[in-house]
């Protein structure tokens, strides 16, 4: 891959929620695949201060999915790549 990451590492880290990890960047993203279609919805972004997870994180991100799950939030669609 080219650019200042070396990898890309997708974690399930609860049933239906993902996160992404880019090493050695500084960022995770939690996300869930919502549809048929592989549509994602992208539950939070940490800017990480450690390398050990913070366990708040993942409430926080399963909150949202469950907010999004119940009609309490909506999605917003973003292309990419058009």
């Amino acid at each position: 891959m080219a650019g200042p990451w070396r990898s890309l590492d997708i974690e399930t880290v609860a049933s239906g929620m993902y996160v992404l990890k880019c090493k050695p960047g500084f960022w995770r993203l939690y996300f869930s695949v919502i549809d048929p279609r592989r549509r994602i919805l992208l539950l939070l972004a940490v800017a990480k201060k450690k390398w050990k997870r913070n366990p708040n994180d993942l409430t926080k991100a399963s909150r949202r999915l469950g907010d999004y799950q119940c009609g309490r939030a909506r999605s917003c669609e973003v292309r990419l790549n058009e």
